[in-house]
């Protein structure tokens, strides 16, 4: 057999996944045959780079799913091939028989031949392609999905610093009736954040607003991950500890990569598609009397989409939080002290399973025993030359885009029970020698050779990570000047990165150039020796006048300090290269920066950008890193001076505040950013009145002008230091406050370092995984818009994205307090 062809084209990104296994050990068998796969997309993207597959082709459906059109292009393309063996799953629309007339030397189709109830499907596929004598039997190995070190390079710097564990809860399905109530996923988040400390990730799907809701309702560290392609789904999915998901593609995606997985059926039969052990399968409501384990399409549910008992909307209803949580409670472990880099503590890996003899069926296994010692299979980061033949670059697949309803083309695995007399087989027609599977038994641990790639080229996931040691050049530099020309927070945002500079050369100089406004920040840096106040002309907002001179002697001043190298720090939308002309006019010889846009030799090291929806802190790291500085800390940290405290504390003495008090915060430099004074007023009042504790406003001298109505509305129960404090002094203020209540602004970001509870009212302004909290307990509220991210200093509508009930905000802050004291 020279040319192998693998039809897969029941239509969902699960059913690539259950045939998988069938065509790597296809691969294996015949090593020197090219081997391609005919399915749909986004299932195809997939098999790139698996090192088992040569060749992968989509094809078009049009929008009506036409079988007669799918036939058409199976036909054209069995008619290029001119293959000798061809294996299909797929039946409907006369597919069948058209690769039956191909004339290929071998053909297997439908292996969808009567499965046992409680025997998964893809077993079958494999226990008929043995009995067909198409593939070996040391040939079969679970299913393995490959990632290139860019891809995982990629959803590590996207996923930034994470507490583990880091779990994945993974709402969507297509179908209503497939899916876990948000109210469950939104209880089960907090139990394990509470329990585990963990880190709780939603992808964004189909329902934006729904996915952002359960964030809020989760709080602590959880966060959104926004949707993209399918292999940036996966990528994240190889960082987490824990996947949980509804029966849906995703579920089988991550078990595939080798993260533990939970999956919550419903209408389908979890023993029949569940995930092998020590993955865990959850049945809702087994004894459903509707139940068709053989044809789950029978089932009234299935194509109305609708329970049609009475009170009930799911059978998914059966599986309590606590359900889950006990599941869950088999992989995790308690939480790691303190924040880990990407990389620095990535999940361990599932072992693969075993199969027993008895039809091919997974033997049992202990969950426990993986939890404490799994294995990292090295073999997913190999990247092959596999080919796909339709452009799929822009292809972005939501979670709820894994799992379609079915029509008469997309139709799931059990609707395929219906056969043609010739092609049905009982298990006894199926029946393999006991020999045959002892064989294979002891080939089904997934090893760099039958993986067939040479060991040499296998690498961890962690080796790609690994930076060496300052190069020679940044070794000898002792005098730097790091530049960051934007607001309070955005300095203090490069606190990591300044910490790690100094700690890898601890005898060097620190020369932060800053705006007038963010060299505020210096005093809270204490890695930072000098500042350079600049406003600069690239950072202009129309109010520096023209004047050359000017710019003359901002590069006099800078060549005058004789810097040995130059580090440019930017957001994801500005350019470095005004900076880097800047110190290279100035004589500077080491310069450093990231850049979307090419700019010659203005750097000598440059970088390219990161992508735009990186934390702000990680794109800071990231670029030291690129030279050779390594990170030990990535977290944000400041040092507030002791003499900032006793200030801090002498002030609220004079009102007499001796007891824990709320900080709020409720202004901004930007009108887009502002939540209304008066909502914020209500807020804080009536948390002050459940909770006894005071108000302490704080705020900039120009804040007065609008402060008369919200402290009138606050009555007695606030403290006044409006324009009262530097920004030394409200960092201990935030640092001392049991929550903190502000908007997104540098207050945000101080809340983080110190660890303070906080409610942030989030404006449509950014998107929130580029400078939200991530290492306090905090909670961000903000209302979806089609605006956002707007980038606008005033907005134009009615500041929708914070149109946030004061309710919400007591709601929200009670709970961040609740779990403070528990």
């Amino acid at each position: 057999m020279q040319n192998l062809l693998f039809v897969e084209l029941l239509g969902g990104i699960g059913d690539v996944l259950i045939a998988l296994p069938a065509i790597q050990a296809l691969g294996r068998s015949y090593p020197n045959a090219k081997k391609t796969v005919l399915t749909f997309a986004p299932g195809g993207e997939l098999l790139k780079h698996d090192p088992l597959i040569d060749r992968v082709i989509t094809i078009n459906r049009n929008q009506n799913h036409d079988s007669e059109s799918i036939r058409q292009q199976v036909e054209q393309w069995i008619k290029l091939g001119s293959f000798d063996l061809i294996v299909s799953d797929t039946n409907y629309g006369g597919i069948d028989s058209a690769i039956q007339e191909s004339g290929a030397q071998k053909v297997v189709t439908n292996l969808w031949r009567s499965p046992p109830p409680n025997q998964r499907v893809g077993d079958r596929f494999i226990q008929i392609l043995l009995a067909e004598g198409v593939i070996q039997s040391e040939s079969v190995s679970p299913a393995q999905l490959y990632l290139t070190h860019d891809e995982l390079h990629h959803a590590q710097q996207k996923l930034g610093s994470v507490n583990h564990p880091c779990v994945l809860l993974i709402p969507d399905a297509g179908m209503a009736i497939k899916r876990w109530s948000t109210a469950n996923f939104v209880t089960l988040g907090r139990k394990l954040h509470h329990q585990y400390g963990a880190t709780i990730i939603v992808p964004v799907g189909s329902d934006r607003p729904s996915a952002t809701e359960m964030v809020q309702q989760i709080g602590g560290s959880a966060r959104l991950w926004e949707r993209g392609t399918l292999r940036e789904l996966a990528a994240l999915m190889a960082m987490v500890d824990l996947a949980i998901a509804p029966d849906t593609g995703p579920a089988r995606v991550a078990a595939a990569l080798n993260t533990p997985t939970i999956t919550l059926f419903g209408p389908s039969w979890g023993d029949r598609y569940g995930q092998r052990p020590p993955h865990i399968n959850l049945q809702g409501h087994p004894g459903c009397p509707d139940r068709n384990i053989s044809n789950f399409t029978l089932q009234r549910c299935w194509y109305s989409g609708e329970c049609p008992f009475d009170g009930w909307q799911t059978c998914l209803e059966a599986i309590s939080p606590e359900d889950v949580r006990a599941a869950a409670a088999k992989f995790l472990k308690p939480p790691t002290q303190g924040s880990q880099p990407p990389g620095s503590n990535l999940p361990a890996r599932l072992s693969n399973p075993t199969y027993s003899p008895s039809n091919l069926q997974l033997s049992p296994s202990n969950p426990e025993s993986f939890a404490s010692n799994r294995e990292t299979p090295t073999s997913k980061l190999n990247p092959s030359t596999s080919e796909l033949e339709t452009p799929t670059s822009d292809l972005q697949a939501s979670t709820s885009e894994l799992e379609t309803p079915t029509s008469d083309l997309e139709t799931s695995t059990s609707e395929l029970e219906t056969l043609p007399s010739d092609l049905q087989a009982s298990t006894s027609e199926l029946e393999i020698s006991p020999s045959d599977l002892e064989t294979s038994l002891s080939n089904l641990q997934t090893s760099p050779s039958n993986l067939q790639t040479p060991p040499s080229e296998l690498k961890t996931q962690n080796s790609k990570l690994k930076t060496s040691h300052p190069s020679p050049q940044w070794l000898s530099a002792q005098n730097i000047l790091v530049i960051r020309l934007d607001n309070i927070g955005d300095v203090l945002m490069t606190s990591p990165a300044l910490q790690a500079i100094k700690q890898n050369l601890p005898q060097s100089r620190l020369t932060l150039m800053a705006s007038p406004g963010g060299s505020q920040a210096a005093e809270l840096l204490p890695w930072v020796d000098e500042v350079l106040p600049v406003r600069s002309l690239w950072q202009d907002l129309g109010k520096l006048e023209f004047d050359p001179d000017r710019e003359w002697d901002l590069i006099k001043t800078v060549r005058d300090r004789q810097f040995d190298a130059a580090i440019v720090f930017t957001s994801f939308s500005q350019t470095p290269h005004a900076a880097g002309y800047l110190c290279y006019l100035a004589g500077i010889p080491l310069r450093v920066g990231e850049s979307k846009e090419w700019g010659g030799a203005v750097f000598s090291t440059e970088i390219k950008s990161a992508p735009d929806e990186i934390h702000q802190v990680e794109r800071n790291l990231r670029l030291i890193e690129s030279v050779g500085f390594r990170v030990g800390d990535r977290s944000l940290r400041l040092r507030i001076p002791e003499s900032a405290h006793q200030r801090a504390t002498e002030k609220l003495a004079k009102h007499r505040l001796d007891s824990p008090y709320i900080l709020l915060n409720p202004w901004t430099s930007c009108q887009s950013r502002n939540y209304s004074s008066e909502r914020f007023a209500i807020a804080a009042r009536q948390l002050a009145a459940i909770t006894g504790y005071s108000v302490v406003v704080t705020g900039v001298a120009k804040d007065l002008h609008y402060s008369e109505s919200l402290l009138e509305s606050l009555g007695s129960c606030a403290i006044n230091l409006i324009g009262e404090t530097n920004l030394a002094e409200l960092a201990a203020l935030i640092a001392n406050a049991k929550l903190m209540l502000s908007n997104n602004t540098s207050t945000m970001h101080i809340a983080d370092a110190t660890r303070t509870p906080s409610v942030i009212l989030f404006a449509g302004t950014e998107y929130e995984c580029q400078w939200q909290p991530r290492h306090t307990a905090a909670k961000l509220l903000r209302q979806p818009t089609p605006c956002s991210p707007c980038y606008a200093f005033t907005c134009p509508y009615n500041l929708e994205c914070l149109d946030i009930a004061p309710k919400q905000v007591v709601e929200v802050g009670l709970s961040l307090l609740h779990n403070l004291l528990c």
